[in-house]
């Protein structure tokens, strides 16, 4: 049975339905459950979790689901099922299909865009870029605000599209035809969770959503709501293998869920808490094995007995699995990619993509393509099966992508964001163009560079997202030359600068330095930074500083500006979290520090990366407090 778009459901043989599956046939099925739970796992039928895998007639592979990074995973290879983006008609007009089964011929589907109407524009704008022509990538709607906190999975049903946040909310969004004959989504329905969602999964009518205190809600279109109850910490992760849905959590632990036909719940049939070292964050199924990525690395599970064990190297922390003919796709957080075959042997490792940290990733059956999310708001196309980086360009500015969620049909996918955002994006490869440029760094390298025509060690990121480029006093210069000013401490210059032609910005040396692997001097970095209104004290290695207002009415507002749903603080390409500051007391309790806030990032591991020091924060700080203090305009008489 052919699963739907989207679909986080298990591929059933072909005379046993998934809601005949998860009602455990009846009422009489609840006395066998816990015995028969392994049985439901193990076997070479793969079931359809949120993740990667083929279409098919119940043998279909199962796949990986989001982590706490939000990460949501779909099938790769999907034949046209039905989804919320089906479109009958002509002329783009918006329709269900209900019940298709039988995949039409390829003339008769119409594509949900008008094709001639579709804007190119390549340049990333306060959104991010709308287009990457590289690759045949386009935006059809950017939806600021969607929810007031990260959207940490998307599922996409037959009939609606529905995403969960960290903002406690499930909202429904209903698709409908735009203007040019493209999608936008229109919110309908609204629903609490009562606490933080860290990761959803959709099986059949049901809609799973696993909460940071441990409990997964469980909401059906009967109507039907229920708790299911057993974690200790937040559900980071979940799938649907053959009708049994699989959990994991912050403590380690797996539990799988049937639902109790007399009982009318969903109960937790087997544990699985003391073989899985650290927080689950994504899991995935092939080949009779129970893959899981956590903390330190992606242990496999043999389904059959639940207890044997192997875990693989690297031991580093897992953002995303996928499997994708028979291989298992494991992304890793500093941006790196493993590849595994089904007996768990390393067949191909790569070194961190040039976008950087991972976040999620999600598999395009349009081309086919495997999309991985950045920290640093990039997306990255990579070619498959020769696993070529095709194009990388700029979704968000100073945000970071935190879910992906492939409909499965017509190469449309959507973004979730770090403030809330919702984006839809669509690919054809009709729409690639011959010489376009493949990356945001492209676009500062081709419009003048140094000699060596790549960026050096440290180079800082404009607004735009563009890689900087340095520019010298004399000779070749990327930017205007004369007196420049440096967009962070406003120092005017003639020197040596990081410059980006496209966004005319130049960032001084002192604000971000340039760096040479193997010299220590290069890496040392002011601690301490005061100013007239702003006083900065850095940890001398993390990311992280305490800011003190010296006007203690100026930390509100500034804390007010950069809060959720607002543009984030970025410096040099790096995300600053600034939240109010909090000191132990001594008697054990903390208590707020009104003058104080506490500014938190993600420094780089790699030594010759641009880092972001005290400088450059407390210039920034002290620019937006020069700009709250009154101006007095004195008589001359």
């Amino acid at each position: 049975r052919r699963a739907s778009s989207g679909a986080d459901v298990s591929c059933l043989p072909p005379s046993l339905p998934a809601c005949t599956l998860l009602r455990c046939c009846g009422p009489d099925a609840s006395d066998a459950m816990a015995s028969t739970a392994k049985g439901l796992l193990r076997g070479r039928g793969r079931g359809r979790g949120t993740g990667s895998g083929r279409d098919g007639d119940g043998s279909g592979r199962g796949g990986s689901d989001s982590g706490r990074e939000g990460a949501v995973r779909l099938s790769l290879f999907q034949k046209k099922p039905v989804s919320a983006f089906s479109a009958r008609g002509r002329g783009g007009k918006v329709g269900i299909a209900c019940g298709a089964r039988k995949e039409p011929p390829r003339a008769a589907v119409q594509g949900p865009f008008g094709r001639a109407t579709m804007l190119a524009a390549t340049e990333a704008g306060a959104g991010g870029q709308e287009a990457c022509n590289a690759d045949g990538f386009r935006r059809h709607q950017r939806i600021p605000g969607a929810h007031a906190a990260a959207i940490a999975a998307i599922c996409v049903a037959p009939d609606a599209v529905y995403t969960a946040s960290h903002d406690a909310l499930l909202r429904v969004w209903r698709v409908q035809g735009g203007s040019g004959g493209a999608f936008e989504l229109a919110a309908t329905l609204e629903v609490p969770l009562g606490d933080a969602c860290w990761c959803m999964v959709r099986a059949d009518e049901w809609i799973f959503c696993g909460l940071s205190d441990g409990r997964i809600r469980a909401f059906s279109k009967g109507g039907q709501d229920l708790t299911l109850s057993g974690h200790r910490e937040g559900v980071s992760a979940m799938l649907v293998h053959r009708g049994v849905l699989v959990s994991g959590s912050s403590e380690g632990a797996v539990r799988c869920w049937t639902m109790d036909g007399a009982a009318g719940t969903f109960v937790n049939v087997f544990t699985v808490d003391d073989l899985i070292p650290g927080q689950v964050r994504c899991l995935a199924v092939m080949e009779g094995m129970l893959w899981v990525g956590g903390n330190v690395g992606v242990t496999v599970v043999e389904l059959e007995s639940l207890s044997r064990t192997v875990r693989l190297e690297p031991k580093s922390k897992v953002n995303g699995l996928m499997e994708f003919q028979a291989h298992m796709i494991a992304s890793y957080a500093d941006g790196s990619v493993c590849i595994f075959d089904a007996t768990t042997a390393t067949k191909h490792s790569q070194p961190p993509l040039s976008a950087g940290a991972a976040v999620c990733l999600a598999g395009l059956e349009c081309g086919p393509r495997l999309l991985f999310g950045h920290a640093r708001g990039e997306l990255s196309s990579i070619a498959l099966p020769a696993f070529e980086l095709s194009a990388a360009w700029k979704a968000l500015v100073g945000c970071k992508v935190r879910c992906l969620c492939a409909a499965g049909q017509d190469g449309i996918f959507l973004l979730g964001a770090e403030n809330g955002e919702l984006q839809l994006w669509q690919r054809r490869d009709e729409w690639v163009q011959a010489g376009a440029a493949a990356s945001p760094d492209a676009c500062s390298a081709s419009a003048g560079a140094v000699a060596s025509g790549t960026p050096e060690e440290g180079a800082p990121r404009c607004t735009g997202g563009h890689l900087c480029l340095v520019s010298h006093a004399g000779g070749s210069s990327v930017g205007p030359r004369g007196v420049w000013r440096c967009a962070i401490c406003t120092a005017r210059r003639k020197d040596e600068r990081w410059c980006c032609a496209p966004c005319s910005e130049s960032f001084c040396f002192e604000c971000f330095p340039r760096r040479s692997a193997g010299k220590a001097s290069d890496r040392k970095e002011a601690v301490s930074v005061d100013g007239s209104w702003v006083h900065v004290r850095k940890h001398s290695s993390m990311g992280c500083a305490v800011v003190a207002f010296k006007d203690s009415s100026h930390r509100d507002p500034v804390l007010a500006r950069f809060a959720i749903g607002q543009p984030p603080l970025v410096l040099g390409g790096v995300l600053v979290d600034l939240k109010p500051h909090w000191e132990k007391q001594p008697n054990g309790s903390r208590e707020e520090v009104p003058e104080c806030a506490f500014a938190g990032w993600k420094q780089p591991k790699d030594a010759i990366a641009c880092r972001l020091g005290a400088r450059p924060l407390q210039a920034c700080l002290e620019r937006i407090c020069a700009s709250l203090c009154p101006v007095v305009a004195l008589d001359e008489d």
